[in-house]
Parts: C-alpha cells; sequence; structure tokens
C-alpha cells in the first residue's frame, strides 16, 4: 500500500517533538524537575480555588428554584425583546405565568432600564402585556417613574429623566405629550405633548429621579441628593467627608416658586444609617454607593425615596438607609413621628412584624392616614444572606403610637428586590399592585394576598444581577390620541401597522391604488381587527395593486388615522393554484437532491478515513514510527 504523504508528514512531526523532550528532559535535576512541578500544580490549584470561589458566589446569587420556565432561566436571554416589522424600536418580551380575570384591566405602565436593555425608556402595556406606547430617549439618559397623575384635573404621564452623574441621578421631571424626549422631569397630556418640565428651585441644578408627586394642591414634591461637607467620624468615616444629603421641595408648577423645603441632614443624625461603608465605591458613575471620601461619592446615610403630603399639610417620607417611614411638620420641618429604625416609636401589636421592615421604599397613606402601604425590599446587598421581599398595609394609630401588620404580599418564587420597588392599591377592586423594582417583574394580588396576575420581563434566575430592571411599576386607565400617524410596512409580501400610543383602534382598513392613484382612487381592500401592537395584514390576492396605506378605524367605525403611502408590488400570478403547486414540488425536488448530496459527502468522507487509518497502522507495522 502507498502511504499517503499528509500521513507520513503527522508521522514525522510526532517522532520530533518525541526526540526533543527525551533531549530535553536528562537537562533537568530531579530537584529543579520536582520544583517545576509543584510550581505549575500550585499555580493550577490557586487558580481552580480562585475560580471556584467566583463560581460559588456567583451561583449563590442564581435565583434556583423548582418551578422555573426556559423564560426564567434565560434561554432566550437575560432581558428578552421583541422586534416588530412597522416600529423601529424593540420592546421586552412580557411573560405571563398567571392571569385571571378578577385582575385590572387598565394599562401597565414601566420604565425599563439595566446594561442589557438598549434603549431604555418608558411603556405602556395592555392588560395582556402588549405594547401601546414606547418612550425612547436620546444621549443615553434614563426614564424613571412613568405614571398617570392629575394636574387640574386633567391626566398627565410623568416621569423623570437624566443620566447618572458624580455619584447621584441627576436630570429634570417631565409633564408632556411627545412620544420622544430629552433629558428632563416632564409631564405630557394624552397626545404625548411635553407640557411643563419641572426643575428645583434654589441653588440646585438637577433634581433626583426618586420621586415627583403631584399634590391635591395642584404642587410638586420633587427630590433632590446633593453632596455636602460632614464629619463621618460617628459612622466609621472620614472627620473631613462629604454626605449625600437627601432634601425634598415643594414646588409650584406653573412657576416653579419653592413653597417648602426640607433636608435630612438637618433633622437626621448621621448614627442613625443602617448603610455600612463595606461595600462603597468611589466610582462617580455608581450612584449612591459613594465612600464620602470625595463629593463625587458622598457617603448616602438616608436616601429620601418617597415622598407624600397629606390632608394636614404634613408631609410622609420613606428614608430608605435609616429604615424608616416619617411624618414631617409642613410649617417646621420637625419630624413629628418615626415608624420602624432606630428611632420607632410605635407598639408593634403583630410581634414586630408591622415595624421590622429595611431598605424600603415607596410609602403611601391610605383610608384617611389609618393605614400605610410600603414595599419592604428586607435586603440591600448578596451579603446579607436569604431574605424575602414584600409588599405590606400597616395600619396605624398615630395618636396611640399602635402599629398592625394588616397584610403582606409575598411573590410566589419568594423573590428578594435588592433595590426599588412599589406597591399600588387600586380604586375600585382594592387589588395590591406590585412592582418589584431590580427583580423585573409585577405581580397583582387580590386583598387577601392571593395571586391574581403575575409577570416578568426579565429571566428570573439572574435578577439580583440586575439585567433589567423597573424602579416602579403602575395601573392605570389611559386614553392615548397621539400626534403621530400609523406606520405600516410591506415585508415579504405582507403588511404590517401599528401606531405608538394610540388606545381607540379597532379595525385596521387596508386600501390600494395603482401609480396613477389619486387620494379619491383608494380602494377598500379588506378590514381586520386590531390585535396587539402590530397587526399582518393580508395583501390583495384578486387584483394587483402598486400602492398601499392603512387606515385606523375606531369601534363606531370612524376614521382615527391613516398611514403613510407603502410602494408595495404584490404580483397575484404567485397565489394561484398551479404556481403554488408548482412552487411546492420544485421545493421537494430540491430537497431531495440535497439530501442526496450530503449523504454522499458523508460516505466519501468515511471511506478517506479507513483509508488514512489503514495506511497509519501499516506505517506503525513497517516500524516508521518507532
Amino acid at each position: 500500500m502507498r502511504l499517503n504523504a499528509q500521513t507520513i508528514s503527522y508521522g514525522q512531526h510526532t517522532l520530533a517533538f518525541l526526540n526533543a523532550f527525551r533531549f530535553l528532559l536528562p537537562r533537568l535535576s530531579v530537584p529543579a524537575l520536582r520544583w517545576w512541578i509543584a510550581a505549575v500544580l500550585t499555580l493550577c490549584a490557586a487558580a481552580t480555588i480562585y475560580l471556584g470561589l467566583i463560581c460559588i458566589d456567583l451561583a449563590a446569587r442564581l435565583h434556583w428554584r423548582s418551578d422555573l420556565t426556559w423564560y426564567d432561566l434565560g434561554f432566550y436571554g437575560l432581558a428578552p425583546t421583541t422586534e416588530y416589522q412597522s416600529f423601529a424600536h424593540s420592546v421586552p418580551d412580557i411573560e405571563f405565568l398567571q392571569q385571571d380575570s378578577r385582575c385590572s384591566q387598565e394599562h401597565i405602565f414601566l420604565a425599563p432600564r439595566g446594561p442589557l436593555v438598549e434603549e431604555p425608556g418608558g411603556l405602556i402595556l395592555d392588560a395582556e402585556g402588549d405594547l401601546v406606547w414606547r418612550q425612547t430617549v436620546e444621549g443615553g439618559g434614563e426614564i424613571q417613574d412613568l405614571r398617570v397623575q392629575e394636574y387640574y384635573g386633567e391626566k398627565y404621564l410623568t416621569f423623570w429623566a437624566g443620566t447618572v452623574m458624580e455619584g447621584r441621578k441627576q436630570g429634570s421631571w417631565f409633564m408632556a405629550r411627545h412620544p420622544r424626549i430629552e433629558s428632563i422631569l416632564p409631564t405630557m397630556d394624552n397626545t404625548y405633548t411635553v407640557r411643563h418640565e419641572i426643575f428645583p428651585g434654589g441653588d440646585y441644578d438637577t433634581g433626583d429621579m426618586h420621586e415627583f408627586e403631584i399634590t391635591a394642591d395642584n404642587t410638586a414634591l420633587i427630590t433632590i441628593y446633593e453632596p455636602i461637607a460632614a464629619d463621618l467620624s460617628s459612622i466609621g468615616g472620614p472627620s473631613k467627608g462629604y454626605l449625600l444629603d437627601s432634601i425634598f421641595q415643594e414646588v409650584s408648577i406653573s412657576t416653579g416658586e419653592v413653597l417648602f423645603e426640607w433636608s435630612a441632614s438637618s433633622h437626621v443624625p448621621i448614627n442613625k444609617t443602617f448603610w455600612v461603608s463595606t461595600s462603597c465605591r468611589e466610582d462617580p458613575d455608581s450612584a449612591f454607593n459613594g465612600c464620602g471620601r470625595h463629593a463625587d461619592s458622598a457617603f448616602d446615610y438616608y436616601h429620601l425615596n418617597s415622598i407624600e403630603k397629606d390632608e394636614e399639610g404634613n408631609y410622609l417620607l420613606s428614608g430608605r438607609n435609616t429604615h424608616t417611614i416619617s411624618c414631617v411638620d409642613g410649617q417646621t420641618g420637625d419630624i413629628l413621628w418615626n415608624l420602624g429604625g432606630q428611632d420607632n416609636e410605635f407598639q408593634d401589636l403583630s410581634e414586630g412584624a408591622a415595624t421590622n421592615f429595611s431598605w424600603q421604599h415607596h410609602a403611601r397613606w391610605h383610608n384617611d392616614t389609618q393605614s400605610i402601604s410600603l414595599f419592604d425590599n428586607r435586603g440591600a446587598s448578596t451579603i446579607e444572606g436569604p431574605s424575602e421581599s414584600r409588599g405590606m398595609v400597616v395600619d396605624v394609630d398615630v395618636d396611640s403610637r399602635t402599629a398592625v401588620l394588616r397584610a403582606s404580599y409575598y411573590h410566589p418564587q419568594q423573590m428578594t428586590s435588592l433595590s426599588q420597588g412599589n406597591v399600588q392599591i387600586l380604586d375600585g377592586t382594592g387589588n395590591v399592585f406590585v412592582g418589584w423594582g431590580r427583580s423585573a417583574a409585577f405581580t397583582e394580588f387580590s386583598p387577601e394576598g392571593e395571586v391574581l396576575c403575575d409577570a416578568r420581563f426579565g429571566a428570573s434566575v439572574f435578577f439580583s444581577f440586575g439585567p433589567v430592571t423597573s424602579y416602579r411599576a403602575f395601573r392605570h386607565s389611559w386614553v392615548g390620541k397621539p400626534t403621530t400617524w400609523p406606520s405600516a410596512a410591506a415585508v415579504d409580501g405582507s403588511i404590517y401597522v401599528s401606531w405608538n400610543g394610540a388606545t381607540e383602534v379597532a379595525k385596521w382598513q387596508l386600501e390600494g391604488t395603482d401609480d396613477e392613484g389619486e387620494e379619491d382612487d383608494f380602494q377598500v381592500i379588506s378590514q381586520t381587527f386590531k390585535y396587539g401592537f402590530e397587526t399582518e395584514l393580508n395583501p390583495p390576492t384578486g387584483k394587483r395593486y402598486s400602492i398601499i396605506r392603512v387606515v385606523a378605524l375606531d369601534g363606531e367605525g370612524r376614521v382615527l388615522g391613516v398611514s403613510d403611502e407603502v410602494d408595495c408590488d404584490f404580483d397575484e400570478e404567485w397565489t394561484t393554484p398551479m404556481a403554488i403547486a408548482i412552487a411546492t414540488s420544485t421545493a421537494t425536488i430540491l430537497g431531495f437532491l440535497f439530501t442526496l448530496l450530503i449523504a454522499a459527502m458523508v460516505y466519501r468522507r468515511r471511506r478517506w478515513k479507513r483509508a488514512v487509518r489503514c495506511e497509519y497502522e501499516l506505517l506503525a507495522d513497517q516500524g516508521a514510527l518507532e
């Protein structure tokens, strides 16, 4: 048998390697060889231990359960998205694990952001989780706290927009009516047009994202975070350090006048904090985690994250890092009482369950200031050990200083949200809607605590890493009337249509004309019920049209809007039965030929491998490899 040249080459290289190894081995003394072996083994062991510790730490942060879905495990991505043909922006792919008919049919409001969110911005979803309106942010900023509020009896979309700078969130608030915004804090009306942009008053240039609450007096409550020089020695920090002060203002929306201002540093001692500096960072791009040595990494000892004004003119505050819900006098700024924290003034009649909340968010009055709802995070870092976040409602008697836990609302998968979150008690039904903050999920409960609807917009196993989050989540009734027009696209023989922000569309009417057609020449082709955000329409089959447009109709058949004209040359000859039969037959024949080709290639490869093995064995028998 003739030897293959490639086989001979492999054998020669193998012999050369073995000869070189036998030449070098005698040059090493036994002690030196042992030293090198020990060094290599030590390095391998150290690397293995180091990587093992990292893997153990990462694995400990994963949220493992037996009832996880493929979505939870990240098989569709850590932050799955949906894309459309007629709309240029992607949106989170919402997965409902449970949907009960008793759930609210109001819209869902989110503001997803995070390292895996390519386009952060506000979202309005319908009750099924389908997109209604997608807000986008230019310049790489963030949108926070998107919701509906009333101002002089008119509904507005309100939200904060800004960026992370100098260790804090800096931006402004909006009340707006336009689907695209830049870094501001606005309000929107139902046409998505910005009507108001609110900035803090006094010496502050930008506002913090944690709260923007419109009061019954048609004023706005806003948060401000400002670094100030402070002595941090009482908590183990530098004597000449910096404190990230929590400030709130009540301002006039129309004039910007500051009506009231309060700061935590003037009323709350630094040593009341539970926030420790062991996990602090000096990185100015890491918001609220500073060690206090520099102004752009100031120590966030209080962390004000919610404000509400009551009928008596006093303010209900949530201080996350002091574990307190406080009532502040609306005239003097003095703290009238504290619920929770080191200075808790309430007797807990629920054996501690009403006042043992920690790292909480979003405190709100209910029942004429007889009860308080809040989101109890019960954890701020993974080093604190296992915990379980909850929504909770506490009945309080301010006069007698007693507190009773009325209800707790836990996620069915025992989630821990390390930051953010909110609780909303829905009007009418009394259902409780919980946004899980850093854990990208929202759940609706009955007043008694039964889970009615449960959804997420990220892989739950990885929630502790925060790939996608939403500061808060809300349900509101909403009617959107955008000033833009429907968007249509022709793709692969189909027409796709959507209308960002429109809530009153019931049907889509497909119309067509030829190249020479005028406005009156468009003919009605078909009508299709709107389904989801984007609806696929069937192209014409009986007649050829070169220009297509789509008309939005409401439930009464009235025209709401018309899309731009779309050039689409649908050729009817490919929709006849004969054409379909020819195409099917051709595809079948090509598939059969392709299968034969693959089989022949596999057969030839197997024959070649057998020949090489025989040649190699012959070479070995002849002593060529000795």
